[in-house]
Order: structure tokens, then C-alpha cells, then sequence
């Protein structure tokens, strides 16, 4: 979708692009921070309903909280767009195959454990390193990606991102420019996590919010660059991209705290690409198609 087009909305396609996002929000929201609650604060009632929810995130409510994002964008669709009306359900799924080059499903997958890279050897280079194992991610991730059942049964990306780079994003993207979008949405989706904070067993419970905030953000603006350049792709732009930054976890790439390794890496490489290419993320297409238009020189 391109920028002209969220210049271009109507007053009533705003509004209903955000009824739309709000139902989503709050949808999503209300699954998960609802049972959030009642893992937190009624536990005991709730294993008298479900029985022991033992190690909390191999229990299926667990899948059910993190599947939020993806159950309300389907709810969505279907309600405001039927199973093939315009947004629709339809729509949704037609996202998922939209076609990509090869060079961004490549960047889609390696841009991260990249950036870990160059951040670890300027961190080496400063004198402030050791807090990433570069063997562990150059040899232990792709070992573990390509022959274990990690990245299947990681509910990260299609269990959140067919809502948020799925549905959220392209509606945001009508109503301000990439970036902007980006941050916004990386800020709700930050704050969507906060449950986790509480939850012992859970990833999150052992880190700072502040942090996880800051990344998620970051983490937003890298998603929305392979957006634009992605043609909108959720799997690109969202699903590859969400289970990559997921992996290093798994494999023990990180010595110490990982977001203190990873949230400077990432803020750095959407900041870099904000500046290069404006809050479009598209200031170098835009540039070879403004060449290309450009009658020759006498």
C-alpha cells in the first residue's frame, strides 16, 4: 500500500478503518489480559474448571492468549467484512500469499541474526562483548530451526501476526505513514504482553518492561520496512521476521540478559532505516523510480 493512499482515505473510510482497528484492539486485548487475570488472580478456581495448568506455557489457555491477535482479526473480518466482501475473511488470507521477491523473503529471514552479528562484533570491537555466543547463532540456531519442532510449535507468528501485520497494520497504514504506524503499533503490541510480566515460567516475567517496550517498537519499524517492500505480506513482514527474533532465544545465543543485547541492536537498525529512508521506509524506491522517470540530460 503506498503513502498516497493514506492521503487519499475519505473521512468515512477513516472512521470505519478505526472502528475497525478499535474492535480488533479490544478484542484481542480482552482474551488475552482476560485470561491473563484469571491465570494471576483466581488460579486456583480456574484449575478447578481446566484442571492443573502445570507448566503454564505448554498448557492449551496459553495457546488460547497468544492466538488472540490472529482470533480477532478472523472475528473482524468476518464482521465487518463477510467471508468475501471488501476486508473480509478473504482478504485476509489472500495477504498470506501475495506475491514477494526472493531478495525479501531473504531479508526477511536473516536480518536479524545480521544485525546480531554486526552488533556483536562492534560490541567485541568497543571492548563490551561477550554477551552474544556467535557460535550459537551462526551454527546452534540453524541446526535447531531446521531439525527440531521449534519454530512449529512457536505460536508467535501465526498465533499473533495475522492480526497484527495481518489486519492491523494495513488499516494503520491509511491513516499515517509507515513509521508512525509501525511505532504505534509496536506499542500496543508491547503492552498486549503485560500478563506475561506477571506469570511465572514466562519469558517475560524475567525482563524489564521498559525494555521489552523500546525493542518491541524498534522490532515494529524493522516488520514495517519488509511491509512496504514485501507487498504486504504478512509473512514477511510479520511471521518470518516475528519467529527469527524468537529463535536466538531458543538456541541460547545470549550470555546475559537478552534484551540488553538485542533491544541496541534492533533500535539501531530501525533508526538507521528511518533516517535512510525517510518515514516511508521507501526513500530508495522512491529514488530509482524518480531516476528512472527523469527525462536524459541534453
Amino acid at each position: 500500500m503506498s503513502n498516497t493512499q493514506a492521503l487519499a482515505a475519505t473521512p468515512d473510510d477513516r472512521r470505519r478503518t478505526i472502528r475497525e482497528l478499535a474492535m480488533f484492539f479490544g478484542l484481542a486485548y480482552a482474551i488475552t489480559w482476560g485470561l491473563g487475570a484469571a491465570i494471576i488472580f483466581a488460579r486456583p478456581q480456574l484449575e478447578a474448571l481446566v484442571g492443573p495448568l502445570g507448566q503454564i506455557n505448554h498448557h492449551w489457555l496459553y495457546y488460547l492468549a497468544v492466538c488472540a491477535p490472529t482470533i480477532s482479526a478472523i472475528a473482524c473480518s468476518l464482521m465487518f467484512g463477510g467471508l468475501g466482501g471488501l476486508g473480509g475473511l478473504k482478504a485476509l488470507a489472500l495477504r498470506f500469499v501475495r506475491p514477494v521477491k526472493p531478495l525479501w523473503v531473504l531479508t526477511a529471514i536473516l536480518f536479524w541474526p545480521a544485525a546480531l552479528t554486526v552488533y556483536a562484533l562492534a560490541a567485541d570491537a568497543l571492548g563490551h562483548g561477550g554477551g552474544i555466543d556467535l557460535h550459537a547463532l551462526a551454527v546452534g540456531a540453524p541446526v535447531m530451526a531446521l531439525t527440531t519442532w521449534a519454530l512449529v510449535i512457536d505460536p508467535g507468528g501465526l498465533g499473533e501476526e495475522t492480526g497484527w501485520r495481518g489486519y492491523a497494520m494495513p488499516r494503520l497504514m491509511t491513516l499515517t505513514r509507515p513509521a508512525w504506524a509501525a511505532m504505534g503499533l509496536g506499542l500496543v503490541w508491547s503492552l498486549w504482553h503485560l500478563p506475561a510480566f506477571f506469570v511465572s515460567g514466562l519469558a517475560q516475567s524475567q525482563f524489564a518492561l521498559g525494555w521489552f517496550i523500546v525493542g518491541g517498537m524498534a522490532l515494529s519499524v524493522v516488520m514495517a520496512w519488509l511491509f512496504v517492500h514485501g507487498n504486504g505480506n504478512p509473512l514477511i513482514a510479520g511471521v518470518i521476521p516475528h519467529l527469527m527474533w524468537n529463535l536466538p532465544f531458543d538456541a541460547h545465543v545470549f550470555r546475559s540478559d537478552p534484551l540488553r543485547q538485542e533491544v541496541p541492536a534492533v533500535v539501531a537498525l530501525a533508526v538507521l532505516l528511518v533516517v535512510l529512508l525517510g518515514p516511508g521506509l521507501d526513500g530508495w524506491r522512491r529514488i530509482r523510480s524518480a531516476a528512472r522517470a527523469a527525462p536524459d540530460p541534453a
